[in-house]
């Protein structure tokens, strides 16, 4: 296999471009080699209210060992919806078993957003999350997963000061994580900006977004594919950050001017050929 190989371990959906269906494709246009390691089969997105769920833990164990039989190197592994601490045992492990590559971690603490847990999580899931973040060498939760894993410390409508804002980031650090970046923080006048720490620079960033409200699903998902990928190109945190932002405004905006369907995420096949743009800077 390829030297520069990442692991996606997410849930695999039957409908929309989510989880492993948004970040398989971008993470094979920037270059790199992947491998799905499906944490549960989803009928359709939470939000319909009504789903099925395939635990596909048992899979998974037999998968890694697969996986070393056939000698494939990981050098990356990128964490997403996890159902239960055995499944966090099992991501162990494959982070064990490829220490040789020093393989970078990045995990997405999926588990809430816009003030409350997603329909059918339940309270649970964030000492799991948490456990997740010791292993983390960039985690990136959106405000309301950074208030639940904190266990609320900071349970702020709005987060204005510089000191607030710090304190919130190195709350996620205490965890174990090396960086953050902290999606949909508010400030009291209304305007939204993503927040983050490098520990490669020791810095800390902010970066303003206008908001569009509409939801399409996998954005998160996307947001954090892209992270990762010009990352693993030693492009810095921030400025990685920033394209993801952009890239998301943008096809948000062109998927409206297009009246795709919502309900499928960001039309992928239309936009993807936008980040070959940043790629070539």
């Amino acid at each position: 296999m390829s030297k520069n190989n990442i692991v996606l371990i997410n849930d695999r959906p039957g409908y929309s471009r989510v989880a492993l269906s948004a970040m398989t494709p971008i993470l094979y246009h920037m270059g790199y080699g992947i491998l799905n390691l499906p944490t549960a089969i989803v009928s359709n997105t939470l939000d319909y209210g009504e789903f099925a769920i395939l635990d596909t833990t048992d899979y998974m164990e037999e998968c890694i060992e697969i996986w070393k039989k056939l000698n494939f190197n990981i050098n990356s592994i990128s964490t997403g919806f996890v159902l239960n601490e055995k499944q966090i045992d099992i991501i162990e492990k494959v982070i064990y078993m490829n220490r040789e590559y020093n393989p970078f971690v990045m995990v997405d603490p999926i588990m809430a957003d816009n003030g409350q847990l997603y329909n059918g999580i339940e309270k649970d899931r964030i000492p799991i999350m948490r456990e997740l973040i010791t292993n983390a060498d960039l985690t990136i939760p959106n405000i309301t997963e950074a208030y639940l894993l904190l266990e609320n410390r900071f349970n702020r409508v709005f987060v204005d000061t510089k000191t607030e804002l710090i304190d919130l980031i190195d709350g996620i650090r205490e965890y174990g994580s090396k960086s953050v970046v902290i999606t949909s923080v508010k400030a009291s006048n209304g305007k939204y900006y993503i927040a983050g720490y490098d520990h490669i620079y020791k810095e800390y960033f902010k970066i303003p977004y206008e908001k569009i409200s509409v939801n399409y699903p996998g954005t998160g998902d996307i947001f954090s594919a892209i992270v990762l990928g010009y990352v693993l190109k030693n492009v810095k945190l921030v400025e990685a950050t920033r394209i993801a932002a952009d890239f998301i405004y943008n096809s948000i905006l062109e998927s409206e001017k297009n009246k795709c369907d919502r309900k499928e995420g960001i039309n992928l096949e239309l936009y993807i050929h936008n980040i070959d743009k940043d790629l070539k800077k």
